[in-house]
């Protein structure tokens, strides 16, 4: 466990709102930790070294500079039915930044959550960095969870989009539905159809037409939510 002693001679970095909050502070709370999920914390760096001269970044951020930097280099592959299928960075982004979007579209609300369902795959990594790049917060979830899990899960973490991969996993929220009236969307990336029971629900979509959404909602609106965002 660090002591106040190993701080001495470091910087500590936050944006001037940020410090203003934390002068109240109680028993280190919002100084070394914290339990609210807007709280911004300080960035300790070293004073001198190589390390002091790097500047604390948000993982938006680094995704937009590795994105303009990388561009056609290939990030991500899968097999699917014997097929290789491949994104390079600039499908990545574009992809990633369209999922983004959507979740403004639908009208899902900065800093909740998104619950995330499913085996590794590329779709899986999109939402994940797409719910960043909205300022959301992503929150796994196991694939051996249950209803009763799923429901705790999506309450506890005020989850208002649920990504899932199979039909099986559909299922499972889709009987819980009812009990999650913050969850605006249910997005669907391992099935080529609704299934017809679900069919006349609007919150429920595939992967591609949840993509398409975003399409349409201009760039600028998306950098203006990941130029605020702030580490720590």
């Amino acid at each position: 466990m660090q002591k106040e002693s190993d701080y001495r001679g470091n910087v500590l970095m936050m944006s001037t709102e940020g410090y203003r909050k934390l002068l109240n502070s109680k028993d280190g709370k919002n100084v070394y930790w914290t339990t609210e999920i807007n709280t911004e914390l300080p960035i300790r760096m070293p004073a001198t070294g190589m390390v002091s001269q790097l500047k604390p970044s948000t993982i938006s951020q680094h995704f937009v500079n590795q994105a303009k930097l990388s561009q056609t280099k290939p990030v991500l592959k899968v097999m699917r039915n014997n097929k290789e299928h491949v994104w390079n960075w600039i499908q990545l982004n574009k992809d990633c930044r369209n999922f983004a979007k959507a979740l403004g579209r639908i009208g899902v609300d900065e800093r909740k959550s998104v619950n995330i369902m499913g085996f590794n795959a590329p779709e899986w990594a999109i939402s994940f960095y797409g719910t960043i790049l909205h300022n959301n917060v992503v929150s796994g979830v196991y694939i051996t969870n249950g209803d009763d899990a799923c429901q705790y899960q999506a309450e506890h973490s005020e989850a208002q989009a649920i990504v899932v991969d199979t039909k099986e996993q559909l299922d499972i929220y889709m009987s819980i539905l009812d009990k999650l009236p913050e969850v605006k969307a249910i997005v669907c990336w391992g099935v080529d159809k609704i299934p017809e029971q679900y069919a006349k629900d609007s919150r429920i979509y595939l992967w591609k037409d949840f993509l398409k959404l975003g399409e349409d909602v201009p760039e600028a609106n998306l950098d203006a939510i990941i130029d605020k965002q702030k580490p720590g």
